[in-house]
């Protein structure tokens, strides 16, 4: 351009700096901006190219020294070249910096524009500075600068993530006042952090408000808050989205329905709307993807639907989909939850013939599938198999083998394994884990075998093992139900010495043994010590100690019990109810059995099926048919229940009837028997006709 006599103005020397910027060639971009002639002197648009060019490679340093430069020179800073600096230092999380300058700007004549406030808003946010972001937010109006949609999302979005929800809804109300309109974004951000603290309701008011303006029935909207329920559990929520989604025709994308169908396969019945779903896919030409038909093979295993699995499955594999692993297991572990081993079986040989290895996971749920239903030789098959075949054997083998041992009472070979893993001279061999040790702990304990019992916990405690709950409570319920009292109680003592946090489960055990050894007042001596350690008694404690006073006889005692609790917004469980009912009617207190039958629903408590069979069944035992009578007329009464009573009544006047007519027979037959039997003449009559004849 030079030789040709052209000279290059200031919009062709800004436009290389800025291509120069662009490609990090920041010391060539300076050195054009310094050789830039008189004619062109570099003017506010090129310093601003070359602070943001500085600014966007973090040299903050570099591009304070332009603005400074560009002072000088008589240049006005500009809200851009100030947007540059102030981004920069809230990305390097220099925020006082940040605010210096913003502050300075109004000084230099440079008003900030609403660029530059959103700018330092999000920094602020990044930064955790909460109140000052507010404070900024709150000048805006003041400084002359009317927030837009960017600084209430950045605000709403910063309020949420610090869980300001009230806040946060506050100003999407405050939107619409200002005649701002909230985006896609305004409403998802809330959404999604209104679902995530579980404050459905309100997310489900926020998506209506959403579907009366511009975004209505918008399907990311639907597929945001449908996923954002259905993760959190709230799958009654999510069905009610799903179903407005059906009513208002929502075209879903291809990610949308694998979502859907996730979130169906997961509720109750939700696996036939989910099939419905995949069906509706392929009508619409829109083929399900793996993901898809991993979620329903996965939904109809779990809702213990295998045959549809199986169906759904070949029809994966019809479309030219290749299941994975996972799948196969996902499918396998289906058919052995409902006993289908030959099906698995025939999975199993499939997988080989396509190529696919099982793996330790397969493999193991086949063994525990082959021992939960009995088939132990079977499993131990498989389980030289993975020897054989170099597949690696996990703790989890070993701990469905031994189990599987345990249940077809093969002690000895169960001892075998352990002691495998126990020996640890083999690398391939795992060690035992907290579970293998439940295992046998438990089993040990079921046999009586409690001091071989202990002497596991004492070898699992040397190898470093923190016996779990479950352990305690094992040996704890079978010291109190041999009536080993005394050795329970040291037991629940150590279990407080090792800071083993003693549940009202571990609590409840010894309540149990105390009662069972027939000491009521001691039981209630430890439930005031339970209290007086901080252990919360719940319905099962309490259904034991009225059970236990109902063994003692003390029905009256149980009955007062329960009314307080009941009064203190407690309850036992349904059998102790039962329990007590039964007692009072044994004792002969027909009258108040029945008042406590009627007293449980004035006080909310509903009569269970089991109740009204107890008390009927007393009352027919004794005979009782005016309380049977008063049962029957009672509102609510099961028909089960009316029906047994009439059946019995019906019975009892057919064994009346018999009576009658059995005493009636043997009248009538006494009756016949004395007019067939020839009439004697009186002894007197014979001796008189002696006399006379013998005169």
């Amino acid at each position: 351009m030079l030789e040709a006599g052209l000279f290059p103005n200031a919009i062709l020397y800004n436009n290389l700096i800025s291509c120069l910027c662009k490609a990090g060639m920041l010391a060539e971009a300076e050195s054009y901006l310094k050789r830039m002639p008189q004619h062109c002197a570099p003017n506010v648009v090129s310093y601003n190219i070359i602070i943001d060019g500085y600014c966007k490679a973090r040299n903050i340093e570099k591009a304070l020294a332009f603005l400074r430069e560009m002072e000088e020179l008589g240049h006005p800073p500009t809200p851009h070249a100030y947007s540059s600096i102030v981004q920069s230092f809230c990305k390097t999380g220099n925020v006082s910096k940040a605010m210096d300058v913003f502050a300075e700007m109004p000084a230099k004549g440079c008003e900030p524009d609403i660029v530059n406030f959103n700018v330092l808003l999000s920094g602020l946010w990044r930064a955790r500075k909460i109140h000052e972001a507010r404070e900024l937010f709150r000048s805006m109006n003041s400084r002359g600068c009317k927030p837009d949609v960017v600084t209430y999302n950045t605000m709403i979005a910063g309020l949420c993530k610090w869980k300001k929800l009230d806040e946060a809804v506050f100003l999407l109300e405050r939107m619409k006042q200002e005649d701002v309109s909230p985006t896609f974004v305004t409403y998802t951000t809330l959404i999604d952090h209104l679902c995530k603290f579980t404050r459905l309701q309100q997310a489900y008011e926020v998506f209506e408000k959403m579907a009366e303006g511009p975004c209505a029935c918008t399907e990311p909207a639907y597929s945001v808050l449908f996923n954002k329920l259905q993760r959190a559990g709230k799958l009654v929520e999510a069905s009610r989205v799903y179903s407005d989604m059906c009513r208002k025709n929502v075209c879903m994308t291809d990610n949308t329905y694998s979502l859907v169908v996730l979130g169906l396969s997961k509720m109750d019945g939700g696996n036939v709307e989910a099939a419905k779903l995949v069906t509706e896919m392929m009508g619409k030409k829109i083929a399900p993807d793996f993901y898809a038909y991993s979620i329903l093979i996965n939904g109809l295993c779990k809702a213990r639907r295998p045959g549809e699995a199986k169906e759904m499955f070949q029809e994966m594999r019809g479309r030219g989909i290749s299941p994975t692993v996972v799948t196969y297991n996902t499918l396998l572990e289906g058919l052995l939850s409902t006993a289908k081993l030959q099906d698995a079986m025939e999975l199993t040989y499939f997988m080989l013939d396509q190529g696919r290895l099982p793996d330790t996971c397969s493999y193991n749920l086949m063994i525990r599938g082959f021992c939960a239903n009995g088939d132990t030789n079977e499993a131990y098959c498989l389980f030289q198999d993975m020897i054989k075949d170099g597949i690696v054997l996990n703790t989890w083998t070993y701990n469905f083998m031994i189990v599987g041992f345990i249940k077809d009472e093969a002690w000895s070979s169960a001892w075998m394994l352990f002691k495998r893993m126990q020996s640890g001279k083999n690398d391939k061999v795992p060690a035992p884990n907290m579970f293998t040790y439940e295992i046998l702990i438990s089993s040990l304990c079921k046999t009586d075998q409690v001091e071989e019992a202990f002497k596991l916990l004492s070898a699992m405690r040397d190898k470093g093992f923190v016996p779990s709950l479950k352990i305690w409570e094992v040996l704890l319920s079978r010291l109190a139900r041999a009536g080993r009292l005394d050795d329970a109680f040291e037991l629940y003592k150590e279990m407080s010495r090792i800071n083993c946090q003693q549940l009202v489960g571990s609590s409840n055990i010894l309540l149990d043994g105390i009662l069972r050894r027939g000491s009521v007042d001691e039981a209630k001596d430890f439930l005031k010590q339970m209290t007086d350690t901080g252990i919360v008694p719940d319905k099962f404690t309490y259904d034991k100690l009225v059970v236990g006073l109902c063994w003692q006889g003390k029905a009256d005692q149980a009955r007062k019990l329960v009314e307080e609790l009941v009064r203190d917004g407690k309850r036992p469980e349904n059998q102790g109810l039962r329990q007590l009912l039964g007692a009072l009617c044994a004792q002969g207190d027909f009258q108040g059995a029945y008042e406590f039958y009627c007293w449980l629903p004035s006080v909310g408590v509903e009569v269970t099926l089991g109740m009204h069979n107890t008390l009927v069944t007393s009352c027919c035992l004794a005979r009782k048919l005016d309380y049977l009578d008063m049962i029957e007329q009672r509102e609510g009464v099961p028909d089960v229940i009316v029906e047994r009573i009439e059946k019995f009544r019906a019975e009892l006047f057919r064994e009346e009837e018999v009576k009658i007519y059995e005493e009636t027979r043997d009248r009538k037959i006494r009756r016949t028997m004395a007019y067939s039997e020839p009439r004697r003449p009186k002894i007197a009559s014979f001796r008189a006709m002696d006399l006379h004849y013998g005169q």
